[in-house]
């Protein structure tokens, strides 16, 4: 599973964080009906809302492997200093869980706070 953030400035200035993860076909269904979570080293569980729907052209049929997320929320909850499991949530069982370390949420933070 493959994971980048970035950030869209759309021609009136709105400004939009998103996490986009893509696996390798036929290896996940992501189930878009549950929210991605973060989770820390201290319990605390942050969660960011599904925008897969803006990704593909046909979003009757969307890619089963490739999931798009509304980061912005969430940034500014995910503290820096600790490290965070992010958990996907698919249409089987388990979820896909994903080791996020410390220096990648502060470089996701420093990107929602650019201009």
């Amino acid at each position: 599973m493959a994971a980048i953030a970035f950030k869209r400035i759309r021609a009136n200035g709105e400004e939009s964080l998103y996490l986009r993860l893509v696996g390798f076909p036929g290896t996940a269904s992501i189930d878009r009906t549950l929210p991605l979570s973060f989770t820390n080293s201290l319990g605390t569980t942050v969660t960011a809302l599904d925008a897969s729907s803006q990704i593909f052209t046909d979003a009757s049929i969307p890619e089963p492997q490739v999931g798009q997320y509304d980061l912005q929320p969430a940034i500014a909850q995910l503290r820096a200093e600790l490290p965070w499991q992010l958990t996907l949530p698919t249409q089987e069982q388990p979820s896909v869980q994903l080791k996020i370390p410390p220096m990648l949420i502060a470089e996701w933070q420093s990107l929602a706070e650019t201009n």
